[in-house]
C-alpha cells in the first residue's frame, strides 16, 4: 500500500497535469523508460499503477494480464469486454450472453452475428456504430472511472487488449505516465492481420515500455525480471 500523502499528490489536477506534460522515450534493447528519468524506481515495491498490455490477435494478452494481476493482486479487465457486451446487446444476444461467450469460436461466421464472425461483429460495432455516436475514446473513459477508483484504494490496474491511442489516453492521464508500464506482447502465434487495432507507441506519455512474449505465464513473468530487474514481480 503507498503513502496516503503520495496518492492524495497523484490524485490532483496538478499531478495530472504534469503528467499530460511528460514526453520522450529512449530505446534500450527492449526497454524504454521516460526520458528524463535518471534512476529505477524503488526495488521495494512495483512501482506502476497502471500497466497496458498491447499486441495483435491471439498473442496471449488476456493470458498475460491475468497471470501479472495474480501476481500483484491487480485489478485485472479489458476494454473490449464492455465492447463484447455492448455488441451482444446490439445485436439482442439478451442479458445473460457474457462478453466471452464466443471467445472459442470468434473466427467462425454465426447467425447470432447475422453471418458474421464474433470478432468481425465487434469491430463492425467499434468502428460503424460506437466511435461514430459517442467518440474514439468512449470506451477509454468508462476504464477510466475504474482505474482511478483502484487508485483511490492503493490497487493497481492492468489493462489487457489495448489497442487505440484514444483509448489508452484517458487511462494513463488517470495515473500519470510515470506510474504506468506498457507491456507490448509478441510471437509466433500472434495474428498480424484482420484486426482494426493500432500499434501502439506510447512513449510520447513519458511510459516505460516493454516487448515480450507469452509462451507460458512462468515464462511472461521471468522475462519481465529480465527486462526489468530492479522491479520486483
Amino acid at each position: 500500500m503507498r503513502d496516503p500523502a503520495e496518492l492524495a499528490r497523484m490524485s490532483s489536477p496538478e499531478f495530472s497535469q504534469n503528467s499530460r506534460n511528460s514526453a520522450g522515450g529512449v530505446s534500450a534493447d527492449s526497454v524504454r523508460h521516460p526520458a528524463g528519468k535518471q534512476n529505477a524506481p524503488s526495488c521495494t515495491e512495483f512501482p506502476f499503477w497502471l500497466v497496458l498490455i498491447s499486441g495483435p490477435p491471439r498473442a496471449g494478452k488476456s493470458r498475460a494480464g491475468t497471470c501479472l494481476s495474480d501476481k500483484l493482486d491487480a485489478d485485472h479487465f479489458a476494454l473490449s469486454n464492455l465492447l463484447k457486451q455492448m455488441t451482444h446487446d446490439h445485436f439482442d444476444l439478451g442479458k445473460d450472453c457474457l462478453p466471452l461467450a464466443f471467445e472459442s469460436c470468434k473466427d467462425k461466421p454465426l447467425p447470432e452475428f447475422g453471418g458474421l464472425t464474433p470478432r468481425d461483429a465487434y469491430i463492425m460495432y467499434s468502428e460503424t456504430i460506437l466511435k461514430p455516436r459517442h467518440g474514439s475514446g468512449c470506451l477509454g473513459q468508462e476504464g477510466k472511472k475504474r482505474v482511478k477508483s483502484n487508485l483511490s484504494r492503493g490497487r493497481i490496474s492492468v489493462v489487457s487488449g489495448v489497442g487505440f491511442i484514444d483509448e489508452v489516453r484517458p487511462l494513463i492521464n488517470a495515473v500519470g505516465g510515470e506510474y504506468a508500464l506498457h507491456i507490448r506482447i509478441t510471437g509466433q502465434r500472434a495474428m498480424h492481420l484482420e484486426d482494426s487495432r493500432e500499434y501502439l507507441d506510447l512513449a510520447a506519455f513519458g511510459l516505460t515500455e516493454v516487448e515480450t512474449e507469452n509462451r507460458s505465464c512462468r515464462q511472461f513473468l521471468e522475462s519481465l525480471r529480465q527486462l526489468l530487474p530492479c522491479f520486483r514481480i
